[in-house]
């Protein structure tokens, strides 16, 4: 996933969660969806997102939401 993708889903789970973070914290999110989610295409990933969007409750465990929605989505 580009960078430029990352970034866009996250300021849009920031929105969804009404989530106001540090600069320290952004920094270590992108850093944390890059490793994880930086080999899934966009398009893929993008989807995903919205599937764990959708039907995450914490936003503390979406990163773990969301790779799993990608393992459902085929590549």
């Amino acid at each position: 996933m580009t960078l430029e993708k990352v970034k866009e889903l996250m300021q849009t789970r920031m929105d969804y969660f009404e989530q106001h973070l540090s600069d320290e914290t952004i920094t270590a999110q992108l850093k944390a969806y890059t490793a994880n989610l930086g080999t899934v295409p966009d398009d893929i990933a993008e989807a995903a997102f919205y599937a764990a969007l959708g039907n995450c409750r914490y936003p503390k465990q979406f990163l773990a939401d969301w790779q799993g929605s990608c393992a459902g989505h085929p590549a």
